[in-house]
């Protein structure tokens, strides 16, 4: 599709009013696909850099999380990275990454859970 002029920033909604917008960069990002992620050349202006890094977050075994993550996804967050972005940067949500991690810790420690 993006041979014939696909943007793959364009928003897409899901089949639920309550549904955020994604774009195909975004998927990209939250499953770890390097190879659609570079093809799409990310431009640290036009995208938000902290969304695609946070991505993956959603799809990630928790259980596992401890041990090591997929490869695939920390190349791509290694990728991500290397863009240089400010980690205190609030995403579309309102928190910045630093915030949601240490808001997973305190929860964790206080035997709660974070989405």
């Amino acid at each position: 599709m993006r041979s014939l002029g696909a943007d793959p920033r364009a928003e897409t909604w899901g089949k639920f009013a309550d549904d955020e917008p994604n774009t195909a960069l975004l998927e990209a990002a939250r499953y770890g696909r390097l190879d659609l992620i570079k093809r799409f050349k990310v431009d640290p202006k036009r995208d938000d850099l902290i969304e695609l890094i946070a991505a993956p977050a959603d799809y990630l075994d928790r259980a596992t999380l401890a041990f090591e993550a997929d490869p695939q996804i920390e190349e791509s967050i290694e990728y991500l990275i290397g863009f240089r972005p400010d980690l205190g940067q609030p995403t579309r949500s309102g928190r910045s990454m630093m915030d949601a991690f240490f808001l997973q810790m305190e929860l964790e420690s206080s035997g709660g859970f974070y989405p």
